[in-house]
């Protein structure tokens, strides 16, 4: 599994889907079932959390205004 720090969390059970974290995540943030994370190219994966902080940000912006 990449990006995990092996100080911070424990490996994974064996056999343990690498993908579960990812449908984990849209699931808990978006109610999205795994068939529809899927759906999704890895690029569009990538970019879905990178928009959500942008659109945060930009709000935030408008409301400081």
């Amino acid at each position: 599994m990449q990006g995990r720090d092996p100080k911070l969390s424990p490996k994974p059970p064996k056999g343990f889907p690498a993908e579960m974290m990812i449908y984990h995540n849209f699931a808990r943030l978006r109610g999205w079932p795994p068939y529809v994370v899927r759906r999704l190219r890895l690029d569009e994966l990538y970019w879905l959390p990178l928009l959500e902080e942008a659109t945060g940000a930009a709000i935030e912006q408008v409301r400081d205004d």
